[in-house]
């Protein structure tokens, strides 16, 4: 296991604050919100006259509660798979998740619904996270489990 050091995961800390600055501009320099997040939202008939809202669309957020769950959620997961993996991989695996999260609800909503949001980057680093811990955890048992088993061996509680 890594050890922890003080060093500032700017990637993370970069994608919050640009979630933030989206939310406070269409709060307060936006006139007619639904409009901006009709054009900046990712729906089929956007992705195709203007691609740009693939990325767009990660940033804008539904409501006050919808991105402070958002921001919170990357926080933590953000900021694991940072210090784990570095910010190359961890914003790959961020935009990567929101990219096919987008694609993927072309196949469940109508083409011109809107979306908005970091929710399927965010599981996407969530589900690396566990896959992370999880293989921690599996080395540990491994460790363990041949600890265990060369201490009954050396004090001959092993039997054939």
């Amino acid at each position: 296991m890594k050890e922890m050091s003080m060093r500032i995961s700017w990637a993370t800390i970069s994608l919050i604050i640009l979630m933030l600055s989206a939310f406070a501009y269409t709060l307060f320099f936006v006139a007619d919100v639904e409009a901006f997040y009709n054009a900046y939202g990712f729906s089929g008939a956007n992705v195709l006259s203007r691609p740009y809202v693939l990325v767009t669309s990660i940033f804008l957020h539904a409501g006050l509660v919808h991105l402070l769950s958002n921001v919170l959620t990357l926080l933590f997961f953000g900021l694991a798979v940072e210090s784990e993996l570095g910010k190359a991989k961890m914003l790959t695996i961020f935009f990567i998740g929101a990219f096919a999260g987008d694609i993927f609800s072309l196949f469940i909503y109508p083409f011109d619904a809107i979306a908005v949001g970091a929710s399927a980057g965010i599981f996407a680093l969530i589900e690396d996270f566990i896959q992370w811990v999880g293989i921690q955890r599996a080395h540990y048992r491994i460790e363990e489990c041949v600890l265990f088993c060369k201490g009954d061996y050396i004090s001959g509680d092993i039997h054939d």
